[in-house]
């Protein structure tokens, strides 16, 4: 028993012993209270601006991604927003047997499934479908190419879509007896590559920009003698945008998901006295005007925002094809709590200040693209000071430094 009360007496003094430290260490939160090479270290909080933050413009690709844009909306803040949509079916399965038959009929099944509408989700949006007159493949197009469609001979079908997830579109007679010919065909795959572009959502009004979802939308082959159904998955998609924009205030730039515009910058560490393996931790961190987007929409209207963003380290004469493929040094990402977007570079920032920075390398952020259009408004180094983009480095100095 007196063991038993001599190892609780120790354990008590264990407990009250550290409290006693944490409590010291609260009271001076800029030292440690530890040694470093026999002397005390001080945590150094090192804030920088970031220099030469600047938007550049880039036709980007707008192929290859889990969704694909469509439709027309207004925005108050930053002008009217045209998406063309392109799309194109895959042949039927020959693994599984697929075909048509004379009386064939086909329907395009939208499936949104996750793709945000920007503008009026409950409101319905008016499409036009045309053939497309000239070959495009998803991983080539851009946004801003003018890629032809068949307009002399009118729009093949038409559709609207409100507040629902999914609608089925049936396509006419005489195109689905096109795609019959060539399904049917020897050497089918590449006949049908060089011949066949697909269809365009053209919209006819301006109520939103849907985003339908790549896996889930498809064509469906009804052939109503056999009582047989089966769906041909999208091959290729993209669309065309067309923005005719507004100016913004001072302080504050656009940053598109679609790299039409994305930002760039430099960091001048010149200023900072700790060596690399002292550097703890380094941030950036990008303010958000969330309250000039939210302001600028009346109730009901939605515009998509991102969560995440990717910070890249190229040379800024290779731009944009050096950030196409994707290869960030790190991920951003948002938060409510200040508004702004948070870069973890503490690896970066430590090789900076080992070994410098290589001549025309300059500091890039995206954000992410999955073909939904998504804006975001930040503050710029002409906005006040706790708004404008900074790097804060935590470190550890020898107080007799």
């Amino acid at each position: 028993m007196n063991s038993a009360f001599q190892s609780a007496s120790t354990f008590s003094l264990i407990v009250l012993l550290v409290a006693l430290i944490g409590l010291a260490g609260c009271e001076n939160p800029g030292s440690l209270g530890k040694d470093i090479g026999n002397e005390k270290a001080d945590l150094v909080i090192d804030t920088l601006g970031v220099s030469n933050l600047e938007s550049r413009n880039f036709n980007f690709y707008s192929g290859g991604y889990p969704f694909f844009s469509a439709g027309e909306f207004d925005d108050p803040l930053l002008g009217n927003i045209k998406a063309t949509g392109l799309i194109k079916p895959s042949l039927p399965s020959k693994v599984r047997d697929d075909s048509l038959t004379s009386n064939s009929k086909m329907l395009m099944r939208v499936i949104l499934d996750g793709g945000k509408a920007y503008g009026d989700s409950l409101a319905e949006q008016h499409f036009d479908i045309y053939k497309v007159d000239e070959a495009w493949r998803s991983q080539s197009t851009r946004l801003g190419d003018d890629i032809k469609l068949d307009t002399n001979n009118g729009p093949i079908a038409s559709f609207s879509i409100g507040g629902v997830d999914s609608i089925d579109v049936p396509l006419p007679d005489d195109w689905v007896e096109m795609y019959r010919s060539y399904a049917d065909t020897a050497n089918a795959d590449s006949l049908y590559k060089r011949n066949v572009f697909g269809l365009a959502l053209v919209p006819t009004n301006g109520k939103k920009i849907i985003a339908p979802n790549v896996s889930r939308t498809k064509f469906v082959v009804q052939n109503p003698v056999e009582e047989d159904t089966f769906s041909v998955r999208t091959h290729e998609r993209a669309y065309m945008l067309e923005r005719n924009e507004k100016a913004l205030p001072s302080g504050v730039t656009k940053w598109y998901s679609t790299k039409e515009q994305i930002l760039t910058f430099d960091l001048d560490l010149s200023s900072v006295d700790v060596q690399a393996p002292d550097v703890s931790r380094a941030e950036l961190v990008f303010y958000q005007d969330s309250d000039l987007m939210e302001q600028s929409l009346q109730a009901g209207l939605s515009r998509p925002q991102s969560e995440r963003a990717q910070l890249h380290l190229v040379d800024s004469d290779q731009l944009p094809v050096n950030i196409a493929p994707g290869n960030p040094v790190t991920n951003g990402f948002y938060s409510t709590e200040d508004d702004a977007f948070h870069f973890q570079v503490t690896p970066q920032v430590q090789r900076i200040l080992a070994e410098g920075l290589e001549d025309n390398k300059k500091f890039v952020i995206t954000l992410n693209n999955d073909g939904i259009i998504r804006t975001s408004i930040i503050h710029t180094n002409e906005a006040s000071v706790e708004k404008r983009p900074k790097l804060i480095i935590t470190s550890l100095k020898n107080s007799s430094n």
